[in-house]
């Protein structure tokens, strides 16, 4: 029976994953969605201060206090539009946002897929073609050998829940030759 090759969505082929650390990549998302609800705050502030729904970054927010109020620095130009709690608010928050962006959340302000898979993409550990040939060879070596036993040795043998080989008939063999 041939197994069905598992294809990713740009036509190669998907290399078998060794190890997958869940409980970092847990981490790792609980850290961006606390992250990603900071970040929806700082837009909503900029927003509401803004009346632009254009500003989505400190920069595009800091131009916009420079022209608004003439000045060439945020910080008076925040003081001159009575608007310093806001800007020191947004700053704040800025400052607490270290790895997203507005690109990285769904216009409901998730996470996006696209971030979730790449996170994702960092905790997986794939076998190398290197491992998986070096699988394949011994596989092949077990079932020659395992071929080539008498049928009653195949017929008793079994592998049990903790994937080991046990035969009553080899069992019986070690009881009675020590």
């Amino acid at each position: 029976m041939k197994q069905k090759v598992q294809v990713n969505a740009d036509g190669s082929r998907k290399k078998p994953i060794q190890f997958f650390d869940q409980h970092s990549y847990l981490v790792k998302v609980e850290k961006l969605t606390k992250e990603a609800k900071k970040l929806s705050e700082l837009i909503k502030l900029m927003r509401e201060v803004t009346n632009d729904k254009e500003v989505t970054t400190l920069g595009a927010f800091n131009d916009w206090l420079c022209s608004e109020a003439g000045f060439k620095s945020p910080s008076f130009s925040s003081e001159a539009l009575d608007l310093k709690d806001a800007y020191e608010n947004i700053h704040r928050l800025n400052n607490e946002i270290n790895s997203l962006t507005i690109k990285d959340l769904t216009p409901m302000h998730k996470l996006s897929k696209t971030l979730l898979d790449r996170t994702k993409e960092e905790f997986t550990t794939y076998y190398s073609n290197n491992d998986i040939r070096v699988e394949v060879l011994l596989f092949n070596r077990l079932v020659e050998q395992f071929d080539s036993l008498p049928y009653d040795f195949k017929k008793s043998v079994i592998v049990n829940r903790e994937g080991k080989l046990l035969s009553k008939i080899a069992d019986n063999y070690n009881k009675y030759n020590q």
